[in-house]
């Protein structure tokens, strides 16, 4: 869709010093509806391609963006993950912006860290025999709005030795649960997460941390 927006013009820090080679498409900033069920707009700028968000050799971007409650992402590289967005100093990596017509943004900062977290275990069942075949949900520890929780939630499988891992996750603390089988989109559902919380455990790992779990399956999720 396209309609009539403003420019939002920032840069992206790289906290570390891992290669930036590897994306699967030219590092970018995104902005994506706080409203999942909505389109992104974007704005008519006379075709201008340095208002796509594509990131220039010093990290600067401009990108042109309609009307709307936005998130802000970048296209990351396999080894670097999204430490933080701030306007002015403020922190608004979890607070939807919004964006009016012919209001520019100035001054976003995305900063991204190549110390990733690693998230890893086992997952046995009541008997205390280890499983090959399960689900894990990870989830924030302390409830939070659905379209924020829905952004930090992380569902790992094992590999064929019965391990999972999740890597990547924001510093924080989290409650993961495992469970035999999961409909795709179900993690989101507010009352099926609460229902989950029941059977978790908590966890917190801090930036570049590996953290080992071992969990129990719940049953009858």
């Amino acid at each position: 869709v396209t309609g009539k927006g403003t420019t939002i013009t920032g840069r992206v820090v790289f906290e570390g010093t891992a290669p930036r080679n590897g994306a699967p498409t030219p590092l970018r900033v995104l902005a994506t509806p706080s409203d999942p069920s909505s389109r992104p707009v974007f704005a008519a700028m006379g075709g201008n391609p340095l208002s796509n968000g594509a990131l220039d050799d010093n990290g600067n971007f401009t990108l042109a963006v309609g009307p709307g409650r936005v998130f802000f992402m970048v296209t990351t590289p396999p080894s670097w993950v999204m430490k933080s967005v701030t306007l002015d100093g403020k922190d608004i990596t979890d607070e939807p912006l919004e964006l009016t017509s012919n209001q520019p943004v100035s001054g976003l900062v995305i900063r991204l860290t190549d110390k990733l977290t690693q998230v890893s275990g086992r997952v046995s069942d009541g008997r205390g025999q280890l499983l090959r075949d399960y689900v894990v949900v990870i989830q924030p520890a302390d409830p939070k709005d659905p379209l924020i929780a829905a952004r930090w939630t992380r569902m790992a499988r094992p590999d064929t030795a019965g391990r999972f891992e999740a890597r990547g996750l924001r510093p924080g603390r989290y409650v993961a649960t495992a469970i035999e089988t999961l409909e795709q989109g179900r993690q989101f559902a507010p009352e099926f997460r609460e229902r989950l919380r029941r059977g978790a455990s908590e966890f917190s790992v801090r930036e570049g941390e590996s953290v080992a779990l071992d969990l129990k399956l719940t049953p009858d999720l």
